[in-house]
């Protein structure tokens, strides 16, 4: 008769032959027993290596797509170890990064979904199942969680299931979910998720309206919807991403400016492509003023429109002495006259402050003056401006002396 400990470690050993196949609830009651040497140990990121490695050189042999998911349970079960009470501390947190991180180099890795094995879809529904009730759940660190819901069928599923009814399928387990939907932060996930998935679908027009009701419901995060214009950027499609940016710049309306680079930053990734949409872009900036006034004015200098740009400095009261002299090269070169309203204006207002320093500003700027009535040949004009305004302004000493200084009058 076999001993009772060879009896524990065949039936010990033939469980672990059948993981497999078994359910996702027999997956975690293994990796329970697996990580229970560690049960004592402070929950940091020592913790998560020797978890991982525990784990590594326990775990049955897998297909390489059920290895995979296996793998990704795995990274699921630490983290919720390290997240075990409703206090996380410091080193906690960079435990659970670090695991998010192993998550996401998972993601990068390409199993051959199309040829898993029957099993293979069992565990992949529950593993959906899990996701989408983590995604929604209504608790402090589901952030932690619900990136893994959104890499699973952005990275594995949808690229890698060309024309997949799976899609659609979690686009209706979403939408017979909409009755639990009580708490802002679970409304939001679901209407995200709904928008993603729309999204994937190629439904671009339900996708675009879910982020509209989610920007007036909820207000939207920015990172959220430059995920989406970002995957259609890294998949070049730039028809697609020119419309999603004509159909959606309006979401941006009341976001400061900062948040506003990006989005511009995907307009020049499609002019780059598709030149002949540059006016749609200028329309697009004028509509997000005065959030895109940088932006408009740097566009503006881009594009060689100088007298726009001018009219622009002109409007908005800006110094040019808040921008290097670098900045005037290309007007001084190309059209000089356009400087001089802009020269003129400022250098008049610093004298209006009537302290020195305002008027050192103005010498230099009269100087920079002096260059390009030299560099227009009209020095006759020169001299008739400079003896107006220094007759103009005879009785400022100071400035007087400025002028003088900077060699200006003799």
């Amino acid at each position: 008769m076999m001993p009772i400990d060879k009896q524990n470690e065949r039936k010990k050993n033939d469980a672990l032959q059948q993981l497999p196949e078994q359910p996702i609830s027999q997956w975690r009651k293994w990796l329970l027993q697996c990580l229970e040497p560690l049960a004592a140990q402070t929950r940091n990121s020592d913790y998560a290596d020797r978890a991982a490695e525990l784990i590594k050189q326990s775990r049955p042999a897998f297909s390489p797509a059920m290895k995979c998911l296996f793998e990704l349970h795995s990274f699921l079960f630490i983290m919720e170890q390290l997240h075990t009470g409703t206090f996380v501390g410091y080193h906690t947190r960079v435990a659970m990064e670090d695991v998010q991180g192993s998550i996401s180099k998972l993601f990068e890795q390409s199993p051959a979904l199309a040829d898993a094995e029957p099993a293979f879809w069992d565990r992949l529904a529950e593993t959906t199942a899990e996701l989408r009730g983590r995604l929604l759940a209504e608790e402090r660190y589901a952030d932690y969680f619900s990136p893994v819901y959104y890499a699973l069928w952005k990275k594995w599923l949808y690229p890698r299931l060309p024309g997949s009814p799976l899609l659609a399928e979690e686009l209706a387990h979403l939408e017979a979910l909409k009755p639990q939907q009580k708490i802002a932060q679970t409304r939001y996930q679901w209407m995200f998720a709904k928008c993603w998935l729309c999204f994937l679908l190629g439904r671009d027009e339900d996708a675009q309206a879910l982020l509209t009701a989610l920007n007036r419901k909820s207000k939207l995060k920015i990172h959220d919807y430059y995920a989406l214009l970002d995957e259609l950027k890294q998949r070049k499609e730039w028809t697609r991403l020119l419309q999603w940016l004509k159909q959606t710049a309006s979401l941006l309306a009341d976001h400061h400016g900062v948040h506003l680079n990006a989005f511009f930053a995907y307009w020049d990734a499609v002019l780059a492509q598709m030149p002949q949409e540059e006016e749609a872009m200028w329309e697009q900036l004028l509509l997000l003023l005065p959030a895109s006034r940088s932006i408009y004015a740097d566009k503006l200098h881009h594009y060689e429109k100088w007298q726009e740009w001018i009219d622009y400095q002109l409007s908005e009261g800006i110094d040019p002495l808040y921008y290097r002299v670098a900045m005037f090269a290309p007007i001084e070169k190309h059209a000089p006259e356009l400087l001089l309203p802009f020269y003129h204006q400022a250098a008049e207002r610093y004298v209006l402050l009537k302290n020195r320093d305002g008027y050192k500003s103005a010498v230099k700027l009269l100087k920079r003056l002096a260059k390009l009535y030299k560099k227009r040949k009209d020095e006759a004009g020169w001299e008739s401006f400079i003896t107006a305004f220094a007759g103009r302004y005879s009785r400022l000493r100071a400035l007087q002396e400025e002028l003088r200084k900077g060699k200006l009058l003799s």
